[in-house]
């Protein structure tokens, strides 16, 4: 009686053994495949299944905008006017060449009586790279307002510009001043003067700005002239 008694315990303990080894073969099975983590749990104890939780902050970081940044008054101000001053130079009426605007007698293309009629930019290679360059302050809407390129002409890997004639009116950096409405992390709205010079008169354009981020920078998608009187300076 005694044995067969001894026998069950035996059996039970072994059984008991059997179990205890099953449950941890099946835990290292699934923490191994990264169904469960047997290193984090929650404050209740439970388990936390870590994969859930990364796929969890991937989703939330496919629903975040490229672009999340927060701009003060300072640097809106900056952007705009920056923006508002390459719009001012190729509005002007006449040939856009760049920021350096400054016109070589000795590397220009003259005309049938000898005069200069295309002058070389000094900020460019040829038109194609100018257009790039200017997408980054304005939409491709207001580069093909202004940009026409019948004033250009590509020789020997120069770009030349069309030379302006005698009292044409240019944009004047120094004069102009741009203020801004609102501005948050997608757009910026400004307004200011747009001031322009021609033989001792200075010309003022009052003029309304949007400016769009389109992913890489804020650049103007609307710039509306919205008057424009003269400021005689031989008056005074």
């Amino acid at each position: 009686m005694e044995n067969k008694k001894n026998n069950t315990i035996i059996i039970i303990l072994f059984t008991m053994l059997i179990m205890i080894i099953l449950f941890g073969i099946t835990l290292f099975i699934l923490n191994s495949k990264g169904i469960i983590s047997l290193t984090s749990n929650n404050t209740d104890g439970t388990i936390v299944n870590e994969n859930s939780n990364n796929n969890n902050r991937e989703e939330e970081a496919k629903d975040e905008p490229i672009i999340n940044k927060s701009i003060n008054a300072e640097m809106a101000v900056e952007i705009a006017t920056t923006a508002a001053n390459k719009v001012g130079l190729i509005s002007n009426g006449y040939c856009y060449c760049g920021d350096n605007m400054l016109y070589d007698e000795k590397d220009v293309i003259l005309d049938e009586h000898g005069l200069s009629s295309h002058t070389a930019s000094k900020d460019y290679k040829s038109l194609s790279e100018m257009k790039v360059d200017l997408k980054k302050y304005m939409s491709d809407e207001i580069i093909n307002k202004y940009i026409k390129d019948n004033y250009y002409i590509e020789k020997d890997s120069k770009l030349y510009c069309e030379t302006p004639h005698k009292g044409g009116i240019f944009y004047d950096t120094a004069n102009s001043s741009y203020n801004i409405t609102s501005f948050d992390e997608n757009e910026i709205i400004a307004y200011g003067i747009m001031a322009r010079h021609s033989e001792g008169d200075i010309y003022r354009n009052d003029v309304n700005i949007q400016l769009k981020n389109n992913g890489n920078n804020y650049i103007i998608t609307k710039y509306e002239v919205k008057s424009d009187y003269i400021f005689d300076t031989n008056r005074y």
